[in-house]
């Protein structure tokens, strides 16, 4: 039987067995403190009895101080739902850089990398364009025809640098090619 202290309130509790080594909880109610994040109001007086200042985190929204179970003390930043939605991390509204997961505009889809670009007149539905296509029409100074394609040199698709890339004709760019190493022949698709 080994003996140790609840992290939630601070009780000395005793476990035996195969749980005895990694027991934190003395109850089933502080372990379900630790998960949900809920403070029973005996357990909030407890802790304002005993000042615990590693306990609180201050809001960075409103600056309000609040108590937060040691187990989730890393993953809280906000006292609320209302909070968290005000500094923009939650709701409908919120989109391109105010975006927790903005990431510039930027994605990958099918090992092709698309740019924003509500405005460009070939966009798809979600206002993308693909980079490559991007790359050559500011090289050209033009927008590519619907019957022109780019083509990697090095088959990376994720490499738009313009000394990689090609312009051509979809017929020229679809169809049987020979490859100079092993000599077998394959479809560009």
């Amino acid at each position: 039987m080994t003996k140790h202290n609840c992290i939630i309130c601070k009780k000395e509790f005793a476990r035996r067995g195969e749980k005895s080594k990694t027991a934190k909880f003395c109850s089933l109610k502080c372990k379900g403190v630790s998960q949900i994040g809920n403070t029973p109001n005996w357990l909030k007086t407890y802790i304002k009895k005993s000042k615990k200042p590693e306990n609180y985190l201050a809001c960075e929204e409103c600056g309000k101080e609040f108590y937060v179970s040691p187990t989730k003390r890393g993953n809280r930043k906000f006292c609320s739902r209302q909070c968290h939605k005000k500094n923009g991390h939650m709701g409908e509204n919120v989109s391109g850089a105010k975006h927790w997961n903005w990431k510039g505009g930027r994605s990958l889809v099918g090992g092709y990398v698309y740019i924003l670009k509500k405005d460009h007149p070939f966009a798809n539905k979600a206002g993308r364009v693909m980079e490559h296509r991007l790359v050559m029409e500011k090289y050209l100074g033009r927008y590519l025809n619907s019957n022109e394609e780019v083509h990697h040199a090095d088959q990376d698709k994720e490499n738009n640098n313009i000394n990689n890339l090609s312009i051509m004709i979809k017929k020229a760019h679809y169809g049987k090619v020979k490859c100079p190493h092993c000599e077998k022949s394959f479809s560009l698709k």
